[in-house]
């Protein structure tokens, strides 16, 4: 085949790898609904296999191969509806860990045949010349991926590329895979009458429609008198839930004098806006990005659309500290109540750096409230470790800060004013008048009884693991995850978090690793654990960036798939590199990158803010590492089947490792260890080249 084929198809492959993952985290999550698990599981099994494939291949032609994966491509969002017929429990029951992880291993199949399709285009070939074909194609399905996502259904996003792919591999393979391309293109377009078939079946006895936005798909279910809204597989609100803030919105706001001035970040899906406004502020300014969710929710619940159309209320089209950080105005009173936290993104609203965003908008005397809802009058063990790791955050800030167990929420409550005691204000005094459902000024000395304080804080101090939770050490919604993971009956003893066990794991994770490349040495491959190492390298501080960055700027839903390639596009402009220049500048170009990578994380936790554009460079650089080690392993002598799967079964080590090492330790720790074994790897790789 000649090289100008092998590059389009290597190019194809990188469109249709980065597509199909972006494909099926979307689809899984909307099914299964978001938890870190799930894209661990995800990431592990994608590169598992897609090495598993690439390291066991053996003949077949590139054509071939890449028409196999376009034709299981276009399977994917049908894929997924079929598997969780048979694997996802009734709606609104936590899908068990053990079916989570059997969905990534299913779904994630089609990696396999990914890797043997690169294995099939490189033999022969300069891998390194195709591997970063391969990254610009990935570079491609990103930006495809990022203004299509959120326009297009999954199932007609595949059958577009679909077309444009059966073309490509017919050119490449005719008439041997004509079949195969034209089943694809056939598929494609069967599935836009499938899918809302079996859509009906995941959903029996529901009316249900879809919207995308940015951050998820969003499921409207409606069945007689009952409206559910979903987003991401969780329950977002529904029209039966529009009275548990009442307990916490009404006593905040009988605390303030006049509270003419409000800011609600989250609590919008509970109504708790329409409850502020019975205290007749002037203006209540909610913090909102997700429009189309929020268009779902004025259509379908009453309770909240009667209050969006009040003309007190502002609605602010901005992430909450977004909008924190770029206005100087301050409020009476301040209401957090951003749900249970069960991810990176999640973890953001409870951190030292919000808290002093919120600190620092307070009038003198207002009040700052934050709810973090939990069990009914009870603390499971991961959450009375949420409560204190998020507690002790919240003392950081607010030293004079109290806290409160009304019922299925801890409430912490600070003040500007010197000296404010909130139960002072509460009892004893007569309270505006309001409508109210279930909460009266006469229930108030039972809901915030000082003894029930006083027990919460001396369960909150008898946690082993409370941690302040920082932006760039994001480790309070580890917990949730912990909690999320027995609910679905997998349980995490709590000493897993504890930090000897974790540097005790941390040092085996090393030591495994440098095992492996020495291994290598011995074994005169070398070359193949610098690869490995790049692999390593590659996912755990792509992972690393990415975590980072949604804790500084939001949710990355929608921008996943152009991170992913902007990273895949550094590793193309790495890998050309590594196969065109000297061996010995390759490793001193990885020095200089892991150099700047660590430069990047101190930075970043010592406090100096790092603007979004330098994050999109740190995930060029981090690609580029793992470029370098693919691009100078192929130069020195490496097949490119073996360097493939090499680079992935490092990926595969850092997946499965990272989910719990990363939260854990200094990001700059983790780096400086990381790229000093991918450096230490380089130079064995180097000095042994003679032995290839």
């Amino acid at each position: 085949m000649k090289i100008n084929e092998r590059v389009l198809l290597a190019f194809l492959l990188g469109v249709f790898s980065i597509l199909s993952q972006t494909i099926l985290l979307r689809e899984l999550f909307a099914v299964y609904g978001f938890s870190e698990i799930l894209f661990t599981m995800l990431l592990f099994f994608w590169l598992f296999w897609g090495a598993i494939g690439s390291l066991t291949f053996r003949s077949g032609s590139p054509s071939g191969a890449l028409a196999i994966l376009v034709l299981l491509s276009v399977l994917i969002p049908l894929f997924v509806k079929i598997t969780a017929l048979f694997l996802r429990p009734e709606l609104g029951v936590i899908v068990p860990v053990l079916r989570v992880v059997a969905a990534g291993a299913m779904c994630s199949f089609v990696a396999f045949f990914g890797g043997r399709a690169f294995a099939a285009i490189s033999r022969g070939a300069k891998a390194g010349l195709l591997y970063a074909c391969e990254g610009v194609g990935a570079f491609v399905a990103g930006i495809i991926s990022m203004f299509l996502l959120t326009v297009l259904p999954s199932h007609w996003l595949m059958a577009i590329m679909a077309v444009p792919a059966a073309l490509i591999i017919l050119r490449a393979g005719f008439p041997k895979n004509s079949l195969i391309a034209f089943s694809s293109i056939a598929i494609a377009f069967a599935a836009q009458f499938l899918a809302p078939f079996f859509d009906s079946l995941l959903f029996p006895g529901f009316a249900i429609s879809f919207k995308e936005s940015h951050y998820g798909r969003i499921a409207s279910l409606s069945r007689g008198d009952e409206t559910y809204i979903y987003e991401n597989g969780h329950l977002i609100c529904s029209n039966a839930d529009t009275l548990s803030a009442e307990q916490i919105v009404h006593p905040v706001m009988w605390a303030h004098d006049s509270p003419k001035e409000v800011l609600l970040v989250g609590g919008l899906q509970f109504a708790a806006l329409r409850d502020i406004l019975k205290h007749n502020p002037n203006r209540v300014i909610v913090p909102f990005v997700d429009y189309p969710l929020l268009e779902s929710m004025v259509a379908n619940i009453p309770a909240i659309r009667s209050s969006i159309k009040d003309s007190r209320a502002e609605i602010v089209p901005s992430d909450p500290r977004t909008y924190l950080s770029r206005t100087t105005k301050k409020f009476d009173v301040i209401i957090v109540a951003p749900g249970f936290p069960q991810s990176g993104v999640d973890n953001r609203f409870w951190t030292v750096e919000f808290f002093e965003q919120l600190k620092s908008h307070i009038k003198v005397g207002g009040i700052v409230a934050v709810s973090l809802p939990v069990g009914m009058n009870f603390l499971s063990e991961y959450q009375s470790e949420l409560a204190a790791s998020v507690w002790k955050t919240f003392r950081n800030v607010f030293p004079d800060a109290q806290i409160y167990f009304p019922e299925s929420h801890v409430l912490m409550v600070a003040s500007a004013e010197e000296g404010f005691d909130f139960l002072k204000k509460l009892l004893g005094r007569k309270l505006r008048v309001i409508n109210a459902a279930t909460i009266r000024p006469e229930y108030l000395p039972l809901l915030y009884q000082r003894n029930r304080s006083e027990t919460l804080i001396r369960q909150l101090a008898s946690a082993h693991f409370a941690r302040i939770n920082r932006d760039w050490r994001p480790q309070a919604y580890l917990w949730g995850i912990l909690q999320q993971a027995k609910l679905g009956g997998t349980k995490i003893p709590t000493k897993a978090l504890s930090d000897s066990v974790v540097r005790t794991f941390a040092e085996y994770f090393l030591i495994l690793l440098f095992l492996i490349v020495i291994l290598t040495r011995i074994l005169r491959r070398s070359v193949f654990g610098w690869v490995f190492a790049g692999g390593v390298w590659g996912l755990g501080i792509q992972t690393l960036i990415l975590l980072v960055f949604q804790a500084n700027f939001g949710v990355l839903y929608w921008l996943i798939g152009l991170a992913t390639g902007i990273f895949l596009l550094g590793s193309a402009v790495g890998s050309y590199l590594g196969e065109k220049i000297n061996v010995n500048l390759t490793l001193l170009l990885v020095f200089l990158c892991v150099a700047l990578t660590v430069l990047f994380a101190a930075l970043g936790e010592t406090g100096f803010h790092i603007p979004l554009g330098v994050f999109v460079v740190m995930f060029f650089v981090a690609g580029c590492v793992s470029g370098l080690c693919f691009g100078g392993g192929s130069a020195v002598g490496g097949s490119g089947k073996m360097l493939y799967g090499m680079d992935l079964l490092g990926a595969t080590l850092a997946a499965i490792c990272g989910v719990y090492l990363i939260p854990m330790l200094a990001p700059t720790t983790i780096i400086i260890f990381v790229g000093g074994v991918v450096i230490i790897a380089g130079i064995l790789a180097v000095t042994g080249k003679a032995l290839r």
